[in-house]
Parts: structure tokens; sequence; C-alpha cells
């Protein structure tokens, strides 16, 4: 029996559209409920915050994760990464409500970011200076208070960007949904991890 951690929130939703469609599922009670773990004949399943979600797998806890990309890149966990899924497609980038900063960048550029690791990576091999200021809320707010000169976050449509007068000046990593599993789990329950995955494409 397989143990899934689920990113609450959109991922979920369709995570779970997809399982009703392919497994003779009773979740009707699913929605109208608040239990974080739903047991079915076919798997577990466990609804947790995303950036938990690789903490889960990595100590066993669940055997697959169902989780965007960011995050576990973020994460830097040693997983698996089994399958990147065809929805919760987005882009990581770079923006700031002055669209020529980077052709003339401050000695110490102020980023503003959700993601520090992998902000830290993409500006180390711009060879950039750069003090990150690590937020949890709209990043979009601080270079328009002056918090940062530029920030590094996830795009969708642009729209909340295009809303604050702010410049998608690089766009330099894809992220989707990804399904991860710990060495573990694939070791022992190969078999079954690959059932899983044909279902869930």
């Amino acid at each position: 029996m397989l143990t899934i951690a689920l990113a609450k929130g959109r991922i979920e939703k369709k995570v779970m559209e997809i399982l009703c469609s392919k497994y003779p599922l009773d979740l009707n009670n699913y929605k109208n409920s608040r239990k974080l773990i739903l047991k079915t004949d076919y798997f577990n399943l466990i609804l947790v915050k995303a950036c938990d979600v690789p903490i889960y797998v990595d100590t066993g806890i669940a055997d697959l994760g169902i989780v965007g990309r960011d995050t576990i890149l973020e994460s830097s966990l040693d997983l698996y990464e089994l399958r990147y899924l065809s929805f919760g497609k987005c882009r990581m980038s770079l923006a700031a409500k002055n669209n020529q900063i980077m052709d003339n960048p401050p000695s110490i550029l102020r980023v503003a970011t959700k993601y520090p690791k992998i902000s830290s990576k993409y500006l180390n091999e711009k060879k950039l200076s750069f003090r990150l200021i690590p937020l949890m809320g709209s990043v979009e707010l601080a270079p328009l208070v002056d918090l940062s000169d530029v920030i590094i976050d996830i795009v969708e449509t642009g729209n909340t960007l295009k809303a604050n007068n702010l410049y998608e000046i690089d766009s330099f990593l894809e992220i989707t949904s990804s399904v991860v599993s710990n060495h573990s789990s694939y070791k022992f329950k190969k078999a079954e991890i690959n059932n899983f995955l044909e279902q869930i494409v």
C-alpha cells in the first residue's frame, strides 16, 4: 500500500480529479471533510502544505509526493524525480519595476524571494553580488515600497506583475508538478510506484 503526500490546493484538486477518473474511489465525503489522511483500497493520501511534501517523502512517512518542482528544488533533498506532470505549469522569473535595471545592476542587488536556494544558484551563475530578502507573502510588493531592487518568484500568466507595474526581465526555470520518491520506497515498492505513475499521467 503506497502512501502519497499531496500538496494541498490547486495540485490537490487536479490530482483528485485524475485519481477519481482512474480508480473507483468514493471520495464524496472528502470534499466536505477536514481529514488530512484519506485511506482508500488502493493507496493512502496525506494532505500537507506544499513546502512539507519533500520532508514527508524524505523521512519515509510517504512513499511518493506530488508537488511543484520549485518546492522540490528549494528543499535540496536527495529525492528521485520520477515524473513531470502536465499541470501546474509556470516559470521562475526575475522581475523589477525598472526593466533596465539588469543592464547596470547595483553593486549589491537586493532580491526579494520565497526561494532563497534557487535564487542564490541563479544569481551566482550570473556572477552578481546580491543580498537576499526572504519573504513568505506577496513578493511583488517589495520593489514597490523599495524593500528590494528585484524579485524572483514563480510566474504563471504574468498578470500579477502587470497589475503592479513590474516587468518580467528573465525567465530562467520551467516549473511543473512533479512526482517524487525516496530511495527506499522506490527500491522496495518499484512495481507499485510504476503502476501508480501509469495512472497519474
